[in-house]
């Protein structure tokens, strides 16, 4: 989620707002990426740059006149997306920390059965990506849940 917030930051300095449906694509990249064993710094940042290529492309073919068209040096670019994504999963992180601490509240939310929908919104984690990958999450934590509950009620 922090590294999708940060690619926005990043084209907000182009001028330029990503589309959704692109967002929540690089969303689902990222979620493979991260999700491989040996998942590489080098590989999520590839990705991060050719989502803001991508949007600066798109944005530079649908510009009404070339007064409107943005330049980008490709070695800046990799530089600004290295240093910002490095600063983003960085553990000192003060804007992980708290987007942790929003996710676990959500998720303890759902599992308690509780309304949830609205906390993403308030949290700024309302976009189809992230969505998708809680409503995921909850399904498994839930299930895995039941399932120790049923083995080990007298515990609980």
């Amino acid at each position: 989620c922090s590294i999708v917030i940060t690619s926005r930051q990043l084209l907000g300095k182009y001028g330029i707002h990503s589309r959704e449906v692109d967002e929540t694509e690089m969303q689902h990249r990222l979620d493979v990426l991260l999700s491989e064993k040996d998942a590489r710094f080098s590989s999520i940042s590839t990705e991060v740059v050719h989502f803001l290529r991508f949007s600066i492309e798109r944005h530079n073919s649908s510009s009404a006149s070339a007064a409107f068209a943005v330049s980008y040096e490709p070695q800046e670019l990799q530089e600004r997306v290295d240093r910002s994504v490095r600063e983003v999963v960085s553990a000192n992180n003060p804007v992980l920390a708290l987007f942790t601490k929003r996710i676990y509240k959500v998720l303890l939310r759902a599992l308690l059965k509780q309304p949830f929908l609205q906390k993403l919104q308030a949290y700024s984690l309302n976009f189809k990506g992230q969505e998708r990958n809680l409503s995921s999450l909850i399904r498994s934590t839930s299930l895995l849940f039941n399932h120790m509950y049923s083995i080990h009620s007298e515990l609980y």
